[in-house]
């Protein structure tokens, strides 16, 4: 079996069984940046170039070097982010998201929203082809059959992205509760009252 880093982490969003469209939606995290980065190098065998890199949009398959290769904690999940973002390159964390047959994943699994399934690199790249209009349907559907064993559910990855996504939820409730009861003690203060930005 390939290792994680030749698979890349797909997350279900929604899954349609339309008569004529059964497609699974599935977003994958990229870093982007819309601004030129001066300093960088393409490695090419043993050459590095010098490079002013324009519009980057490369896809995550890994957290940072060392661990499992997964992303199989929330702390990973949450590292990742604060890196790319923290970074004072221009850098963002982000997702998009490509159409995969349904009837590629697992039965045993299943396609269920918020399941993390890790693909093969071939399969993502005619995923990818079909979202950008390269591919036409019906042979879109054809050529992925060929790659269905390389769809592979990820439970530490699926359980990891949950529990992240929780944490989000709840902090944000948390900074919401607070904000707005200094919001309401200002006001019964008879302060003019200062929205949170």
């Amino acid at each position: 079996m390939p290792s994680s880093e030749s698979r890349v982490p797909v997350v279900v969003d929604n899954v349609k069984h339309l008569p004529d469209f059964s497609m699974t939606r599935c977003t994958y995290l990229v870093i982007q940046s819309p601004l030129p980065l001066p300093d960088w190098s393409l490695g090419l065998g043993p050459a590095r170039i010098p490079i002013l890199m324009l519009g980057l949009s490369a896809v995550i398959t890994g957290p940072p070097e060392g661990g499992s290769g997964l992303f199989d904690t929330p702390d990973v999940l949450q590292s990742l982010v604060d890196l790319v973002e923290g970074n004072d390159a221009g850098l963002l964390f982000d997702m998009e998201d490509l159409w995969i047959p349904t009837g590629c994943f697992p039965s045993a699994q299943g396609p269920e929203r918020g399941s993390v399934f890790r693909i093969g690199w071939e399969l993502f790249s005619l995923a990818y082809g079909f979202r950008q209009g390269l591919v036409e349907r019906e042979s879109f559907v054809a050529r992925c059959e060929e790659h269905r064993e390389t769809v592979v559910f990820s439970e530490a990855e699926t359980w990891a992205l949950r529990s992240w996504t929780e944490g989000l939820i709840e902090t944000a409730r948390e900074r919401h509760h607070r904000e707005a009861e200094s919001y309401l003690a200002r006001r019964d203060r008879g302060a003019s009252p200062v929205l949170p930005a």
